[in-house]
């Protein structure tokens, strides 16, 4: 049996000279700055999350609330790593689809970099994960999204 899940995250951004955005897993240089976000605001591993927790009935808003002094400026490589250890055993990754949708950083120069980390922390192949970044067409240049759609195989129980 296959399912398919849809992720999804948005933060906001604000000026910030010499900073950087995390996208994946990824450190990329911008002059704008997650803003007031709980966790280190990695919208491609929020989304992604968000997706691996669906396939088992979990939601990310439970399992790391934004309102827990725990997860303060967490590495969202955890939360992807938690909610992969939550489906490894019952379900098989088949491949991932992720839009980031923002006009700064442009994406698209990191995206073979995102897609590598992504496959090493969830045991894939990069073939199997493809990222696209698109623009708001500057009507909303102060956001960073992303969606994220994955293809799952329930394992048999045998």
């Amino acid at each position: 049996m296959y399912r398919v899940a849809l992720g999804y995250d948005l933060h906001r951004l604000k000026i910030a000279e010499n900073s950087i955005i995390i996208c994946g897993g990824i450190e990329i240089p911008c002059d704008l700055a997650i803003n007031g976000a709980h966790s280190d605001g990695d919208v491609v591993f929020h989304a992604l999350t968000d997706a691996l927790f669906s396939v088992v009935g979990k939601d990310i808003g439970v399992e790391f609330s934004n309102t827990d002094p725990q997860n303060l400026n967490r590495s969202s490589d955890e939360f992807l790593s938690c909610a992969f250890d939550s489906i490894k055993n019952s379900h098989r990754i088949i491949n991932i689809d992720i839009v980031v949708i923002c006009d700064k950083p442009k994406i698209a120069v990191y995206s073979l970099e995102i897609r590598k980390n992504i496959a090493s922390l969830l045991q894939m192949e990069i073939e199997d994960i493809t990222i696209r970044g698109k623009t708001t067409e500057q009507t909303n240049p102060f956001t960073i999204q992303a969606y994220t759609n994955v293809l799952f195989q329930k394992k048999s129980n045998k």
